[in-house]
Protein backbone atom coordinates (compact mmCIF):
# COMPACT_ATOMS: atom_id res chain seq x y z
CA UNK A 1 0.00 0.00 0.00
CA UNK A 2 1.39 3.42 -0.92
CA UNK A 3 2.13 6.03 1.72
CA UNK A 4 -0.95 8.11 2.48
CA UNK A 5 -0.69 11.63 1.02
CA UNK A 6 -2.59 14.26 3.03
CA UNK A 7 -4.33 17.25 1.46
CA UNK A 8 -2.12 20.30 0.97
CA UNK A 9 -4.22 22.28 3.45
CA UNK A 10 -3.13 20.12 6.37
CA UNK A 11 -0.40 21.60 8.55
CA UNK A 12 3.16 20.38 8.69
CA UNK A 13 6.40 21.69 10.16
CA UNK A 14 7.67 21.85 6.59
CA UNK A 15 5.04 24.52 5.83
CA UNK A 16 5.89 26.71 8.83
CA UNK A 17 8.19 29.70 8.49
CA UNK A 18 10.87 28.56 10.92
CA UNK A 19 12.11 32.13 11.44
CA UNK A 20 8.83 33.24 13.02
CA UNK A 21 7.99 32.92 16.69
CA UNK A 22 4.82 31.11 15.62
CA UNK A 23 7.06 28.12 14.86
CA UNK A 24 7.52 27.65 18.61
CA UNK A 25 3.79 27.30 19.20
CA UNK A 26 2.94 23.61 19.46
CA UNK A 27 -0.19 21.87 20.81
CA UNK A 28 -0.56 22.56 24.52
CA UNK A 29 0.11 19.04 25.74
CA UNK A 30 -0.12 18.24 29.42
CA UNK A 31 1.61 14.93 29.82
CA UNK A 32 0.85 13.36 33.16
CA UNK A 33 3.81 12.74 35.41
CA UNK A 34 4.79 9.08 35.40
CA UNK A 35 4.08 8.77 39.13
CA UNK A 36 0.47 9.87 38.53
CA UNK A 37 -0.15 7.86 35.37
CA UNK A 38 -2.54 5.02 36.08
CA UNK A 39 -3.03 3.38 32.68
CA UNK A 40 -1.01 0.41 31.45
CA UNK A 41 1.29 0.65 28.47
CA UNK A 42 0.10 -1.75 25.79
CA UNK A 43 2.76 -3.22 23.49
CA UNK A 44 1.85 -4.87 20.19
CA UNK A 45 3.84 -6.72 17.61
CA UNK A 46 3.28 -5.12 14.22
CA UNK A 47 3.90 -7.52 11.32
CA UNK A 48 3.60 -5.04 8.43
CA UNK A 49 4.88 -1.72 9.71
CA UNK A 50 4.41 0.36 6.54
CA UNK A 51 0.84 -0.78 5.98
CA UNK A 52 -0.03 -0.36 9.65
CA UNK A 53 1.28 3.22 9.78
CA UNK A 54 -0.69 4.07 6.65
CA UNK A 55 -3.84 2.52 8.13
CA UNK A 56 -3.48 4.62 11.29
CA UNK A 57 -3.14 7.78 9.19
CA UNK A 58 -6.27 6.90 7.24
CA UNK A 59 -8.18 6.22 10.45
CA UNK A 60 -7.28 9.65 11.84
CA UNK A 61 -8.23 11.33 8.57
CA UNK A 62 -11.62 9.60 8.50
CA UNK A 63 -12.39 10.65 12.08
CA UNK A 64 -11.77 14.28 11.18
CA UNK A 65 -13.89 14.00 8.04
CA UNK A 66 -16.80 12.43 9.92
CA UNK A 67 -16.81 15.23 12.48
CA UNK A 68 -16.31 17.88 9.78
CA UNK A 69 -13.17 19.12 11.52
CA UNK A 70 -11.12 21.68 9.68
CA UNK A 71 -7.94 20.29 8.16
CA UNK A 72 -5.86 22.93 9.95
CA UNK A 73 -6.56 21.04 13.18
CA UNK A 74 -4.40 18.18 11.90
CA UNK A 75 -0.65 18.07 11.79
CA UNK A 76 0.84 15.64 9.31
CA UNK A 77 4.60 15.12 9.29
CA UNK A 78 6.81 13.05 7.05
CA UNK A 79 7.23 9.65 8.67
CA UNK A 80 9.52 8.11 6.06
CA UNK A 81 7.09 5.25 5.58
CA UNK A 82 8.40 4.74 2.06
CA UNK A 83 11.73 3.71 3.60
CA UNK A 84 10.17 0.78 5.45
CA UNK A 85 10.23 -2.73 4.12
CA UNK A 86 6.62 -3.67 3.39
CA UNK A 87 7.01 -6.89 5.37
CA UNK A 88 9.19 -5.54 8.18
CA UNK A 89 8.20 -6.19 11.77
CA UNK A 90 7.81 -3.37 14.27
CA UNK A 91 6.68 -2.67 17.80
CA UNK A 92 3.61 -0.51 18.34
CA UNK A 93 3.37 1.10 21.76
CA UNK A 94 -0.07 2.36 22.80
CA UNK A 95 -0.31 4.92 25.60
CA UNK A 96 -4.02 5.54 26.22
CA UNK A 97 -4.92 8.68 28.12
CA UNK A 98 -1.29 9.64 28.66
CA UNK A 99 -1.85 13.30 27.76
CA UNK A 100 -4.42 16.06 27.79
CA UNK A 101 -4.98 18.82 25.24
CA UNK A 102 -7.00 21.63 26.82
CA UNK A 103 -8.42 19.20 29.40
CA UNK A 104 -9.39 16.68 26.71
CA UNK A 105 -7.81 13.27 27.15
CA UNK A 106 -5.48 12.22 24.34
CA UNK A 107 -3.76 8.96 23.47
CA UNK A 108 -0.40 8.43 21.82
CA UNK A 109 0.91 5.68 19.56
CA UNK A 110 4.60 5.09 18.88
CA UNK A 111 5.86 2.83 16.10
CA UNK A 112 9.38 1.47 16.52
CA UNK A 113 11.18 -0.43 13.77
CA UNK A 114 14.45 -2.28 14.49
CA UNK A 115 17.57 -0.53 13.12
CA UNK A 116 15.51 2.55 12.20
CA UNK A 117 16.11 5.72 14.23
CA UNK A 118 12.74 7.24 13.25
CA UNK A 119 9.90 6.87 15.73
CA UNK A 120 6.50 7.08 14.03
CA UNK A 121 4.30 9.12 16.36
CA UNK A 122 0.51 9.39 16.25
CA UNK A 123 -1.72 11.19 18.73
CA UNK A 124 -5.45 11.78 18.90
CA UNK A 125 -8.22 12.98 21.19
CA UNK A 126 -10.40 10.28 19.64
CA UNK A 127 -10.57 7.02 21.66
CA UNK A 128 -8.32 4.52 19.90
CA UNK A 129 -9.98 1.32 21.08
CA UNK A 130 -11.83 0.83 17.80
CA UNK A 131 -8.62 1.47 15.85
CA UNK A 132 -6.73 -1.20 17.78
CA UNK A 133 -9.59 -3.69 17.34
CA UNK A 134 -9.71 -3.08 13.59
CA UNK A 135 -5.92 -3.45 13.24
CA UNK A 136 -6.07 -6.70 15.18
CA UNK A 137 -8.96 -7.97 13.04
CA UNK A 138 -6.86 -7.75 9.87
CA UNK A 139 -3.80 -9.24 11.61
CA UNK A 140 -1.77 -6.04 11.41
CA UNK A 141 -1.02 -6.20 15.14
CA UNK A 142 -0.78 -8.86 17.83
CA UNK A 143 -0.80 -8.18 21.55
CA UNK A 144 2.66 -8.78 22.98
CA UNK A 145 2.56 -7.36 26.48
CA UNK A 146 0.60 -5.16 28.85
CA UNK A 147 3.01 -3.35 31.14
CA UNK A 148 1.44 -2.46 34.51
CA UNK A 149 2.03 1.03 35.83
CA UNK A 150 3.48 -0.02 39.20
CA UNK A 151 6.75 -1.39 37.79
CA UNK A 152 10.13 0.29 37.56
CA UNK A 153 10.51 -0.60 33.87
CA UNK A 154 7.17 1.10 33.19
CA UNK A 155 8.35 4.30 34.83
CA UNK A 156 11.61 4.35 32.86
CA UNK A 157 9.95 3.59 29.53
CA UNK A 158 7.23 6.19 29.98
CA UNK A 159 9.75 8.86 30.97
CA UNK A 160 11.84 8.23 27.86
CA UNK A 161 8.84 8.27 25.53
CA UNK A 162 7.38 11.42 27.07
CA UNK A 163 10.65 13.27 26.41
CA UNK A 164 10.99 11.91 22.88
CA UNK A 165 7.39 12.79 22.05
CA UNK A 166 7.71 16.37 23.28
CA UNK A 167 10.93 16.73 21.30
CA UNK A 168 9.22 15.42 18.16
CA UNK A 169 6.50 18.06 18.52
CA UNK A 170 8.97 20.91 18.24
CA UNK A 171 9.30 22.62 14.88
CA UNK A 172 12.98 22.43 13.83
CA UNK A 173 15.20 25.48 13.88
CA UNK A 174 15.70 27.44 10.67
CA UNK A 175 18.65 26.36 8.48
CA UNK A 176 20.30 29.78 8.90
CA UNK A 177 20.17 29.48 12.67
CA UNK A 178 21.54 25.92 12.68
CA UNK A 179 24.37 26.94 10.35
CA UNK A 180 25.16 29.95 12.54
CA UNK A 181 25.27 27.81 15.68
CA UNK A 182 27.71 25.46 13.95
CA UNK A 183 30.22 28.33 13.62
CA UNK A 184 32.43 29.72 16.36
CA UNK A 185 31.47 33.29 17.22
CA UNK A 186 34.62 35.38 16.70
CA UNK A 187 32.87 38.75 16.79
CA UNK A 188 33.72 41.15 19.64
CA UNK A 189 30.99 42.16 22.07
CA UNK A 190 29.23 45.49 21.78
CA UNK A 191 30.59 47.33 24.83
CA UNK A 192 27.90 50.00 25.23
CA UNK A 193 24.51 49.13 23.78
CA UNK A 194 22.86 52.43 24.69
CA UNK A 195 25.56 54.44 22.96
CA UNK A 196 25.45 52.04 20.02
CA UNK A 197 21.70 52.52 19.63
CA UNK A 198 22.17 56.30 19.57
CA UNK A 199 24.88 56.01 16.92
CA UNK A 200 22.74 53.74 14.75
CA UNK A 201 19.75 56.07 15.03
CA UNK A 202 21.90 59.02 13.89
CA UNK A 203 23.46 57.25 10.90
CA UNK A 204 21.17 58.55 8.16
CA UNK A 205 22.39 56.14 5.50
CA UNK A 206 21.19 53.19 7.60
CA UNK A 207 17.65 54.52 7.51
CA UNK A 208 17.31 54.54 3.73
CA UNK A 209 15.55 51.76 1.85
CA UNK A 210 13.36 48.96 3.18
CA UNK A 211 13.43 47.96 6.85
CA UNK A 212 12.22 44.70 8.39
CA UNK A 213 9.73 44.32 11.24
CA UNK A 214 11.30 41.79 13.63
CA UNK A 215 8.51 41.76 16.22
CA UNK A 216 7.53 38.20 15.27
CA UNK A 217 11.06 36.91 14.66
CA UNK A 218 11.77 33.64 16.46
CA UNK A 219 15.40 34.53 17.14
CA UNK A 220 14.99 38.15 18.22
CA UNK A 221 16.42 37.47 21.69
CA UNK A 222 19.53 35.88 20.19
CA UNK A 223 20.71 39.37 19.23
CA UNK A 224 21.71 42.25 21.47
CA UNK A 225 19.38 45.29 21.39
CA UNK A 226 21.69 47.27 19.12
CA UNK A 227 22.13 44.34 16.72
CA UNK A 228 18.37 43.83 16.54
CA UNK A 229 18.13 47.41 15.34
CA UNK A 230 20.90 46.88 12.80
CA UNK A 231 19.34 43.65 11.54
CA UNK A 232 16.03 45.46 10.99
CA UNK A 233 17.72 48.39 9.24
CA UNK A 234 19.59 46.05 6.89
CA UNK A 235 16.35 44.14 6.19
CA UNK A 236 17.64 40.80 7.47
CA UNK A 237 15.93 38.18 9.61
CA UNK A 238 17.71 37.63 12.91
CA UNK A 239 19.03 34.17 12.04
CA UNK A 240 20.18 35.44 8.65
CA UNK A 241 22.01 38.34 10.30
CA UNK A 242 23.57 36.00 12.86
CA UNK A 243 24.87 33.66 10.16
CA UNK A 244 26.31 36.49 8.04
CA UNK A 245 28.03 38.03 11.05
CA UNK A 246 29.62 34.76 12.15
CA UNK A 247 30.80 33.96 8.62
CA UNK A 248 32.26 37.44 8.24
CA UNK A 249 34.16 37.46 11.53
CA UNK A 250 35.37 33.91 11.06
CA UNK A 251 36.91 35.01 7.77
CA UNK A 252 38.45 38.06 9.48
CA UNK A 253 39.89 35.80 12.16
CA UNK A 254 41.47 33.49 9.60
CA UNK A 255 42.72 36.44 7.54
CA UNK A 256 44.56 37.94 10.52
CA UNK A 257 46.24 34.61 11.23
CA UNK A 258 47.29 34.17 7.61
CA UNK A 259 48.43 37.65 6.65
CA UNK A 260 52.08 38.78 7.05
CA UNK A 261 52.72 40.88 10.14
CA UNK A 262 53.36 44.09 8.17
CA UNK A 263 50.52 43.57 5.70
CA UNK A 264 47.85 46.25 5.81
CA UNK A 265 44.40 45.43 7.20
CA UNK A 266 41.38 45.22 4.93
CA UNK A 267 39.57 48.43 4.13
CA UNK A 268 35.85 48.94 4.65
CA UNK A 269 35.41 48.78 0.89
CA UNK A 270 37.06 45.34 0.91
CA UNK A 271 34.75 44.27 3.75
CA UNK A 272 31.80 45.38 1.65
CA UNK A 273 33.04 43.44 -1.38
CA UNK A 274 33.53 40.33 0.75
CA UNK A 275 29.93 40.48 1.95
CA UNK A 276 28.65 40.87 -1.60
CA UNK A 277 30.78 38.03 -2.96
CA UNK A 278 30.54 35.47 -0.14
CA UNK A 279 27.14 35.81 1.53
CA UNK A 280 25.10 37.26 -1.33
CA UNK A 281 24.35 40.57 0.35
CA UNK A 282 23.09 43.29 -1.94
CA UNK A 283 25.47 46.26 -2.30
CA UNK A 284 23.17 48.34 -0.10
CA UNK A 285 23.00 45.65 2.59
CA UNK A 286 26.76 45.11 2.57
CA UNK A 287 27.44 48.83 2.89
CA UNK A 288 24.95 49.16 5.75
CA UNK A 289 26.40 46.17 7.61
CA UNK A 290 29.93 47.51 7.46
CA UNK A 291 28.79 50.96 8.55
CA UNK A 292 26.63 49.48 11.30
CA UNK A 293 29.41 47.27 12.66
CA UNK A 294 31.72 50.27 12.66
CA UNK A 295 29.18 52.23 14.72
CA UNK A 296 28.79 49.27 17.09
CA UNK A 297 32.55 49.24 17.65
CA UNK A 298 33.05 45.63 16.58
CA UNK A 299 34.85 46.46 13.32
CA UNK A 300 37.75 48.17 15.11
CA UNK A 301 40.85 46.57 13.57
CA UNK A 302 43.14 47.06 16.58
CA UNK A 303 40.54 45.73 18.97
CA UNK A 304 39.77 42.68 16.85
CA UNK A 305 43.46 41.90 16.24
CA UNK A 306 44.09 42.09 19.98
CA UNK A 307 41.19 39.70 20.54
CA UNK A 308 42.64 37.21 18.05
CA UNK A 309 46.19 37.42 19.39
CA UNK A 310 45.22 37.19 23.06
CA UNK A 311 42.59 34.47 22.99
CA UNK A 312 39.53 36.63 23.48
CA UNK A 313 40.72 39.16 26.09
CA UNK A 314 39.81 42.30 24.22
CA UNK A 315 38.25 44.75 26.68
CA UNK A 316 41.66 46.38 27.36
CA UNK A 317 45.03 46.39 25.65
CA UNK A 318 48.26 45.34 27.37
CA UNK A 319 48.62 48.81 28.92
CA UNK A 320 45.15 48.72 30.45
CA UNK A 321 43.59 51.14 27.97
CA UNK A 322 39.99 50.52 26.96
CA UNK A 323 39.27 49.92 23.28
CA UNK A 324 36.60 52.32 22.08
Amino acid sequence: MADFQPPASWRSAAEVDKDLIAATLVPDFDLNASSLYRFPLVIFRCRRSAVTCTAIKRWLKHRCDRLALHHSMLRIETQHIHELDAASDATLLWMPGVAQIKNVEASILAGLVPKDHNIRWFYSVFPMDTLMVSLDAVNYITLRKVMPYDTRSYQRLLTVFREEFLRALQVPHSPDYLNAMALTDYAPEVLDHEAALVKLSRADILHTGEERDLAADRYLLELSPSERMLSALVNLECAEYLLIKRMFFKDRYLHIHRRPLKDRPRTEREHTSWLEDNVQCTPAQAKKLVLGWRELGILNEKRFTFLVKHGGVFEQDEWGNDFV
